[in-house]
């Protein structure tokens, strides 16, 4: 159930979100967008979903809507809060004896020329990085291109990127082959781009965006972005498909005890779960 007119509106474009809706229907999940949840209806657990379209059984509910920043003790100590705790580029409050970093932040972010709250995976490692390199005395300052992933049956939709405000599209490999990338362009400039199962062309994406952006859009639909940076160089290792496996292979452990603890609460047997995949569940951490 989606409250907007399609999936994955805050993080992928028109056509990403077709693609995935699509495979998501071939593996027999209803898929329903624009349909707005009223309540949850059950005596003694949940039996069905009150929706503007209707009720929908069902036994057990997964609420995916995102967070809102818990900033009371920010806020009661004096910190200035905007969508989050405001900090600067050094991860610094407006008390700067005091630091935050991760889902709770509102920094500036010289790549994207903006300030941004992100919850991802990425940013809360990364910050997190960066605070404890300025509270040990050795300034940093935090402006890494955002990057997420999400592994649905097997197929891994990378992001690099915010493509928020882009004016035009590009296209690259096949949606039918369940590999290619697009590309989100402003003024001409690459500011974001979606791969699904193209973790090299990610790759160079990610170093191509945090270069600039400046490409040749011709070149990079008929070469790709490997060839059009020149190789892979530079690219931390931490950054290759490998590292996002590390980065997933960790979440799913926590995935997992998370889950098992609430089945329990719900005195589930496990088998009848049997069905759940923490490695996807684990994926959607990335968003």
């Amino acid at each position: 159930l989606e409250a907007a007119d399609r999936i994955l509106g805050r993080v992928s474009g028109p056509a990403v979100a077709e693609f995935f809706t699509a495979a998501h229907r071939a593996q027999g999940v209803d898929v329903r967008c624009g349909v707005r949840v009223e309540a949850l209806e059950g005596s003694e657990r949940v039996e069905a979903v009150a929706t503007s379209e209707g009720p929908v059984a069902a036994d057990l509910v997964v609420i995916g809507v995102g967070i809102e920043p818990n900033v009371e003790i920010a806020a009661s100590a004096g910190l200035a809060c905007d969508n989050g705790i405001v900090v600067d580029e050094f991860t610094r409050t407006s008390d700067t004896n005091i630091h935050a970093a991760g889902d709770c932040a509102n920094h500036p972010n010289a790549l994207l020329g903006a300030r941004v709250r992100l919850e991802s995976v990425q940013n809360a490692v990364d910050q997190a990085r960066a605070a404890a390199s300025n509270l040990c005395g050795k300034p940093r300052a935090y402006a890494e291109l955002p990057w997420f992933w999400s592994n649905q049956y097997d197929l891994r939709l990378q992001i690099a990127g915010l493509s928020q405000g882009h004016d035009g599209t590009l296209l690259r490999g096949s949606p039918a082959a369940r590999s290619f990338s697009v590309m989100y362009l402003r003024a001409g400039r690459l500011i974001a781009v979606d791969t699904v199962n193209a973790p090299r062309e990610h790759l160079a994406f990610r170093k191509l965006i945090a270069g600039g952006g400046e490409v040749d859009a011709a070149r990079l639909v008929l070469v790709g972005a490997a060839e059009a940076v020149g190789g892979l160089g530079g690219v931390e290792q931490r950054g290759t498909a490998a590292g996002d496996d590390a980065f997933l292979d960790r979440g799913a452990g926590r995935v997992e005890r998370v889950v098992d603890a609430v089945l329990a609460l719900l005195d589930l047997d496990l088998g009848r779960a049997a069905d759940l995949d923490h490695g996807n569940a684990a994926g959607e951490l990335g968003e």
